[in-house]
């Protein structure tokens, strides 16, 4: 589901690629389980240490094939579901925060699904919802082929949505339903009633959630309609840039836009292009442009519409732009703009 807002976030520069806390969630369950993940990650050909998996997206085979060799440990019980459990609305960069700052399940689920694509598509997972009378069906589809593999997505997908279910302001919101799975009945489907907080289901016609219909309009308790709309809007800009064929400039412009706060620095992003930061530099030059000159950008279009949109401190949005000082900011959106942030946002 959330196939991943605001720390280092993986968000993802190419359709092959999804969010980093899918790997570092498969990751902790296996050092959880006392299984050693660094074999596992070396033969998935993931060159990165357990620490450094969260903050960067990657190629969507990489986390099928961990996936696979996770399944084939012994060790590791319920893995899908255990993963699914873990996600921090911190993982998944900018849509993150859209969804935890919405005003209730339906516009969190609606904000979810207009910009999944931001988040990658790799794993093949389709999903959306029916509204039917007292009740809604969320339905999960994946289209890998019949096995393992396929149950275990499946499984992580409706995990996520007990997670979001805890944002809820309410004291005794109602359970699930039911929960029905299109595969058959695991070793551990104990675990999945017990989780889940309802009865489950398997050998189904098709993978989906049922919840009472009243759930959709039940307020979240991190609701925030500015943050929630300025973080649609980078979504959109996000989601723009996916859409647009466009070279190395855009995808790193893309990778900025998804963690503002903690940008990756000129040598990080030529190591995630697997490129020398000669051979970077030379092919930015080509298109104009520089990665300096296109983090200012970035910045400085973050900075006017905080400035001119939200209540931000200058202090408050120095951080969000990844200043170490706000006095540095100061002189940069001075650089940039001509005006100080204050003389800006009063003008």
């Amino acid at each position: 589901m959330l196939n991943g807002l605001v720390k280092k976030s993986g968000l993802v520069g190419s359709a092959d690629e999804i969010t980093g806390g899918y790997f570092a969630n498969l990751v902790e369950v296996l050092v959880e389980d006392g299984v050693n993940p660094a074999p596992l990650l070396a033969e998935a050909s993931i060159d990165a240490s357990p620490d450094a998996l969260r903050g960067v997206a990657r190629p969507g085979r990489q986390y099928l094939k961990l996936a696979e060799l996770v399944l084939a440990q012994d060790k590791v019980n319920a893995p899908g579901l255990r993963a699914g459990r873990k996600l921090k609305f911190s993982d998944y960069g900018i849509l993150g925060f859209a969804i935890w700052s919405s005003q209730n399940l339906r516009q969190s689920l609606d904000t979810l699904l207009k910009f999944a694509p931001v988040l990658g598509a790799e794993l093949g997972i389709d999903e959306h919802y029916e509204v039917c009378g007292d009740h809604v069906a969320y339905k999960i589809a994946c289209h890998l082929p019949p096995g393992r593999l396929n149950d275990f997505i499946l499984e992580l997908s409706a995990a996520e949505h007990i997670v979001i279910r805890e944002l809820f302001d309410y004291p005794e919101t109602e359970d699930f339903l039911r929960v029905n799975f299109s595969f058959k009945k695991p070793a551990h489907a104990e675990l999945l009633e017990e989780a889940l907080q309802c009865p489950v289901y398997f050998d189904q016609p098709e993978t989906e959630l049922l919840y009472p219909s009243s759930w959709l309009d039940l307020p979240f308790k991190t609701s925030n309609d500015l943050a929630a709309r300025i973080c649609a809007e980078q979504c959109e800009m996000i989601l723009d840039s996916l859409e647009r064929k466009g070279g190395f400039a855009a995808k790193i412009r893309r990778r900025i836009l998804a963690s503002p706060s903690a940008p990756p620095t000129f040598e990080q992003t030529a190591s995630e292009f697997h490129l020398s930061t000669r051979t970077l530099r030379r092919r930015l030059a080509d298109e104009g442009t520089s990665f300096l000159e296109i983090l200012r950008e970035v910045r400085m279009e973050l900075a006017k519409q905080y400035l001119g949109e939200t209540r931000l401190s200058i202090k408050e949005i120095s951080g969000l732009l990844g200043f170490s000082e706000v006095a540095n900011f100061q002189r940069a959106f001075k650089l940039w703009s001509g005006v100080t942030p204050s003389h800006y946002r009063n003008g």
